[in-house]
């Protein structure tokens, strides 16, 4: 156990402002990037463990801010 929590929020679209997945999946902006997009930690229901993807910044994914 990483000691981590995280509420399933979802995300807000940026082409419309709709909300999605909240409730079910989890999204979470890391301070790396690539280029013009940034990396993000996907965690979702339909496995265990935790996904990194890179996508534009302009979605809104949650944030957690960690202590070293």
């Amino acid at each position: 156990s990483s000691g981590l929590n995280v509420f399933p929020a979802g995300f807000r679209d940026y082409g419309n402002g709709n909300s999605l997945f909240a409730n079910y999946k989890s999204f979470l902006w890391t301070r790396s990037s690539s280029g013009n997009e940034g990396w993000y930690l996907y965690l979702g229901s339909e496995f265990q463990g935790v996904d990194i993807w890179y996508h534009e910044p302009n979605y809104g994914f949650s944030v957690r801010c960690m202590k070293d």
